[in-house]
């Protein structure tokens, strides 16, 4: 099963900071194995591998000390991973070319979480291990999350700005 935790000092370049993980089990489910297998898809970089929001992202939202973290997928990609589109049917109200592939829900600390940055790490493991060895396995390096960064702006996918110039 999936889970979602806020947690100080994971990232052992940043001490101070606070840091949102997600932990999914790919063996789990069909979701879970969607978002462990985009690590595939990962630039390697200062102990993780990152996610660049042209393939995927993670949205965030927080209501009293609920906090919702959503995993959403462009098309594109959920076809390289040989997965179906049928599977994923709700479409991202950020850009309908994405697919919402795993929703995650936790009771945190609205406190801490405020603190926490843009970035949400993505973790495997499998059940049993605890939020403790998670923190440990990444501090530690033995395993390097996946990073996620939020939603694409509207100037990410080109909404906004000034329009073209006309031909010369």
């Amino acid at each position: 099963m999936a889970r979602l935790f806020v947690w100080p000092g994971v990232n052992p370049s940043d001490p101070g900071g606070v840091d949102v993980i997600l932990v999914v089990d790919p063996d789990h489910d069909r979701p879970q194995e969607a978002v462990g297998r985009l690590g595939d898809w990962g630039y390697e970089g200062d102990g993780a591998l990152h996610i660049v929001r042209t393939d995927a992202w993670i949205e965030r939202r927080l209501v009293g000390d609920r906090l919702t973290a959503e995993v959403y997928v462009y098309d594109t990609l959920v076809k390289q991973l040989k997965l179906d589109l049928a599977e994923f049917p709700r479409r991202s109200p950020v850009d309908p070319d994405a697919v919402l592939v795993l929703s995650v829900e936790a009771v945190v600390d609205a406190e801490l979480y405020a603190e926490a940055d843009g970035g949400t790490a993505v973790f495997c493991a499998e059940p049993g291990v605890t939020d403790e060895q998670v923190v440990e396995a990444i501090q530690n390096e033995e395993e390097w999350p996946m990073i996620f960064r939020p939603p694409p702006t509207a100037e990410d996918l080109g909404l906004v700005g000034p329009p073209p110039s006309p031909p010369a």
